[in-house]
């Protein structure tokens, strides 16, 4: 039977109990979702000025948690001035809310800051000092709301280690909410300043509930008399080391894992928007619901040092464990495709797989974060007075981890070694605890600490090649094909490998499994004509062009098609570093750019490049990664092809590709509405066989003339290369023309234009089939609207003639339905011609066959 003073203590700790419940949920809960929210979005929002490159998103992100140490370490003055934790509670959500809506005006016109002082986003220091003075605001208010809660909802000794689980658990719990809300529901419907006005009203309802029942809830002291003697005794100034060790070792190995895990992840859900939130909620959910699993054994542990020591052990053996499951992943997917499950996994099934995969450390990551607390704040004065202090120290760590994985370990070690490495820390950190445990805890501590060095070096490393083959993004992979790697390297926005799957004739760069380009090996003439094409005619279309911005490097053969032509400055600008990298295996294809001197070849985040520097381009080609892929879908927007136009010269031509694998007709209906909403006169082209379109653009108008572009066809090199395609004359390169600019904008009719806030084209096809259907295939969009109106190229009295020819060249290619397109648009003019054209295609498609 309990002691009348025992049943006083548990009654005590079963009111706080219920008491910290209500107000995590009335008040942590969506306080942290709008935090996650809001870090989403400024993230997204600082890399459009400062550059979306892996140093980029680093540095902002890293600014983003040192405001929040600052504000923890903050907290404890604000709670010795004021006896209200409430109103400074309500205080801070308020700030937080005006601050994040100042925030958005200022990172949307950011811009012409950064173009004003080109130094504050080229050198990586000032990138971090920027994004701090922009986000220290509310950051260090979002960072001091945790110990202030804390402060406020512990009103007993016997309440500490509940009180720090639940709070923690609810402010992670709403970030779980935040991290799917803003990725699932909020961006893709309300855009990215949507989504920060929802966090702002969120914050505010905070304030609102809070003044609400400001009356009925009890401030700082009010039960503190009423409270009977507590057994709890502070911890010694031992365990507070220990503590203070264990929730930096805790904190860098949580968000070094974090970034390890993800690096593999995303090889299954994609670099999309989906897939980064699928793999953060996973994150937060394994971490939320440890904490709050642990929040009854935090009550009565007098003492948590045992069960800190025991459970760092664990964790340390099940990151050893955790790893050596990413191996096991493509025997998984092997499995569900032999029982004929499934063709491949599909995209929900891989991020399921992802949040399985982790859910099982981060849980116990999530455990022994408030039982590190307990031991460093032992009574509820010491929470009042430290938890701060130890909330900033796993912050900074966490900040060391990210930049330590990111920067260090996955380029230099590998992920691999990155993530044994955290397990082999974890387990060491247990040491630190030996002063607290008796005899028999030592020996069990030393065993698991074998045990786990043991298991380290038996687990299989992860296999990447067998990984990035089994999610079967490639077409060859899908045939049964086996590749063979000719280069593989780790990079920052993912793992890029050469394969070939023909003995080395030709090869394929791939990017997390995802084809990026394709190299002939044997024949440099050989090239991909779409990307070739890309940059080659807006160099015969311009009048004298003496330099080249190319955008995105991929297997360089838009660089190498330049690179025949006789522009004498040519500046190539690649986000990875790895497909650079990659270029030095593929013999005289990689040589050619890597050993041109015109070539000014970088790595960075192109637009940035574009951003700060104020030199005009002639000619600027665009060929990024697919739309659909976080990053890339930033060079599809208005604003970069606003971006653009400010950085061509008179008379300077645009090219983009926009590829149609997984493309629809919608999507692509935004993306020439918006480009032609920008540039006053172009075209499109079509590579019907491979589905992709050329889109160019200029300020001024883009007519062929045919002695310019005869003579640089002449050019031995050119011709070389465009001899695959038997283009000889200028008017064979029309073969491909799709639609006028006028053609397009009756294609986009009244879409939305895409910009930098809604990232339509992400948010649109990152979930979507690799080939639409029906009314939503774009090519047979394209094609309905394709009436060869050659207006942009010819005058008017031209234009008969033309078509003719065009039309006997398309008969020639084997197009019947741009034969019978051109027929039609003919028939306006000069009817009699349509005519005769109209016998040559009837005797090579008769119309009953049609």
């Amino acid at each position: 039977m309990n002691s009348p003073n025992e049943s006083e203590q548990q009654g005590t700790a079963a009111r706080s109990v219920r008491r910290i419940l209500m107000l995590a949920t009335l008040f942590v809960i969506p306080s942290g979702a709008a935090a996650l929210i809001n870090q989403v979005v400024w993230v997204r929002l600082l890399g459009l000025s400062i550059g979306a490159a892996s140093a980029s998103v680093a540095t902002v992100i890293a600014a983003f948690f040192l405001g929040l140490a600052i504000g923890s370490e903050l907290a404890p003055r604000l709670l010795a001035r004021f006896r209200d934790p409430l109103a400074i509670y309500l205080g801070l959500e308020a700030a937080i809310a005006g601050f994040a809506l100042l925030l958005v005006p200022a990172l949307l016109n950011l811009d012409s800051l950064v173009v004003a002082v080109p130094a504050l986003s080229e050198w990586g220091p000032m990138r971090f000092v920027l994004a701090l003075v922009l986000l220290a605001p509310p950051t260090i208010c979002m960072g001091a709301t945790y110990p202030v809660v804390v402060a406020w909802a512990v009103r007993s000794d016997e309440a500490v280690g509940p009180g720090l689980s639940l709070v923690y658990a609810a402010n992670t719990g709403g970030a779980v909410l935040g991290a799917l809300g803003s990725g699932f529901v909020l961006i893709p419907w309300v855009g990215l300043d949507g989504a920060v006005v929802f966090a702002a009203l969120l914050n505010l309802s905070i304030v609102a509930v809070g003044l609400a029942v400001r009356g009925k809830l009890p401030i700082r002291g009010a039960e503190t008399a009423a409270e009977p003697a507590s057994a709890a005794q502070p911890a010694t100034q031992a365990q507070r080391v220990a503590a203070l060790t264990i929730l930096a070792g805790t904190g860098f190995g949580a968000v070094a894992s974090e970034v390890g895990w993800t690096h593999v992840l995303s090889v299954l859900t994609g670099t999309t928007i989906y897939g980064f939130s699928a793999i953060l909620s996973a994150y937060l959910i394994g971490i939320a619901t440890g904490s709050f699993a642990i929040r009854k054994r935090t009550a009565w542990l007098a003492n948590p040092a045992p069960a800190l020591a025991l459970g760092l052990i664990a964790l340390a053996i099940v990151l050893v464990v955790t790893r050596g499951a990413f191996s096991g992943l493509p025997w998984v997917f092997a499995r569900i495709t032999e029982l004929e499950l499934a063709a491949r996994p599909s995209l929900v099934f891989r991020m399921g797989v992802a949040g399985v995969m982790i859910l099982l450390p981060t849980f116990l990551y999530g455990a022994l974060f408030p039982l590190s607390l307990k031991l460093y704040c032992g009574t509820r004065a010491e929470v009042e007075s430290g938890v701060g202090r130890a909330y900033a120290v796993n912050t900074l760590a966490g900040i060391a981890g990210s930049l330590f994985a990111a920067f260090v370990a996955i380029p230099y070690l590998g992920t691999n070694t990155l993530l044994i490495s955290v397990a082999l820390m974890t387990a060491l950190l247990s040491l630190v605890l030996v002063s607290e445990l008796d005899s028999g805890l030592r020996r069990r501590a030393i065993a698991g600490l074998a045990a786990c060095s043991l298991l380290a070096a038996l687990a299989p490393r992860l296999e990447w090649e067998q990984l990035l083959a089994s999610v079967q993004y490639d077409s060859d992979i899908r045939d049964g094909l086996t590749p063979t790697y000719l280069f593989l390297g780790e990079g920052h926005s993912g793992v890029v490998s050469a394969v070939t799957f023909d003995g080395g004739r030709h090869a394929k760069l791939l990017n997390g499994g995802l084809n990026e380009s394709y190299i002939c090996l044997e024949d440099v003439d050989h090239e991909i004509m779409t990307e070739s094409l890309l940059g080659l005619i807006p160099w015969m279309w311009h009048e004298s062009p003496e330099n080249a911005f190319v955008i995105g490097l991929g297997g360089g053969v838009t660089a190498r098609g330049l690179a025949r032509t006789d522009i004498q400055e040519i500046r190539v600008v690649e986000l990875e570093q790895e497909v650079v990298s990659a270029l030095s295996v593929l013999g005289e294809a990689g040589e050619r750019i890597l050993l041109e001197s015109r070539i000014d070849l970088r790595v960075d985040d192109a637009r940035h490049q574009l951003l700060i520097t104020d030199k005009k381009w002639d000619l600027i080609v665009s060929q990024p990664s697919h739309p659909w892929k976080s990053g890339a879908s930033n060079l599809f927007t208005r604003d970069f092809f606003e971006l653009v136009d400010a950085r061509l010269a008179e008379g300077g031509i645009f090219g983009q590709w926009i590829n149609l694998f997984r493309m629809d007709a919608d999507t692509l209906a935004s993306l020439l509405g918006t480009f032609f909403g920008v540039f006053d006169h172009g075209f499109v082209m079509i590579n019907t066989e491979g589905g992709d379109l050329l889109v160019f653009g200029s300020q001024q108008p883009m007519p062929l003339v045919e002695s310019r572009v005869r003579a640089r066809l002449g050019r031995p090199a050119v011709a070389r290369l465009l001899d695959q395609i038997h283009v000889e004359e200028p008017m064979d390169l029309l073969v491909w023309f799709a639609l006028s600019r006028a053609e397009a904008l009756q294609l986009a009719g009244a879409a939305p234009a895409v910009t930098d806030l809604n990232i339509l084209p992400e948010v649109r096809l990152a979930a979507a089939p690799r080939w639409a259907q029906g009314e939503q295939d774009p090519q047979r969009r394209v094609l309905t609207h394709r009436g060869f109106d050659l207006s942009e190229l010819f005058a008017e009295a031209e234009q008969a003639g033309r078509l003719g020819t065009l039309g006997r060249s398309l008969i020639e290619y084997g197009d019947q339905s741009g034969a019978r397109s051109v027929v039609r648009q003919l028939a306006r003019r000069a009817p009699a011609r349509a005519k005769r054209l109209l016998r040559e295609v009837d005797v090579l498609w008769p119309p009953d066959n049609r």
